[in-house]
């Protein structure tokens, strides 16, 4: 399992994932969990995250149980 920035993200006291809107995220900091930036609450059930690095991902509350197995 690979551990991304929609690994267990708490913001707001909810789980949250990448939409599926946003292009697939390669290979770097903020795919890795390695890079700062800032949350914002665009709406009940949608947030960015805009890194340090200027990367922007939206995200979508989580609707589900999260996997919270092992990173590999």
């Amino acid at each position: 399992m690979h551990c991304g920035i929609d690994f267990l993200l708490d913001f707001d006291g909810r789980y949250w994932d990448v939409d599926s809107s946003t292009p697939p995220l390669s290979p770097g900091p903020i795919a890795d969990q390695k890079d700062d930036g800032t949350i914002e609450l665009v709406s009940r059930d949608v947030a960015e995250f805009r890194s340090e690095s200027g990367s922007v991902v939206r995200l979508r509350r989580s609707d589900g149980p999260k996997d919270v197995g092992l990173c590999s």
